[in-house]
């Protein structure tokens, strides 16, 4: 069984855009993990929908709604606990630019165990 690869919310924006500097290297990302399960986070979904809403707003809720059906895909689900763990976190590490979403999908474990994360 291939193990899961982490899909961060750059990777997801950078292939719907053709216009981002990372298009190119999320289409070979994409290619290279086509058969691959993923796992990504409820708040990763957030920020994702956030940035597509303005030029991508049908493109990101297609996705969105992908990550939320697709039997290929884990999805670690925003909780309090998991929520307040990535705050700790955020507020641990000033000197990091990591922002929250990173900091809750560090914690949700959703990385453990993965192939590779799809982020650009």
């Amino acid at each position: 069984m291939l193990k899961p690869v982490f899909v961060d919310t750059g990777f997801v924006i950078a292939l719907i855009n053709e216009d981002d500097d990372h298009h190119a290297e999320a289409q070979i990302l994409s290619d290279r993990y086509e058969n691959s399960p993923f796992i990504t986070t409820d708040a990763i979904l957030l920020e994702v929908g956030n940035a597509l809403a303005k030029n991508f707003k049908n493109e990101g809720a297609q996705i969105i709604h992908y990550f939320q059906d697709s039997s290929d895909v884990t999805m670690v689900r925003l909780n309090p606990v998991l929520f307040n763990r990535g705050l700790a976190l955020y507020e641990n590490y000033s000197d990091k630019t990591w922002g929250l979403v990173d900091c809750v999908s560090l914690c949700g474990d959703a990385r453990d165990g993965c192939d590779g994360c799809a982020d650009v």
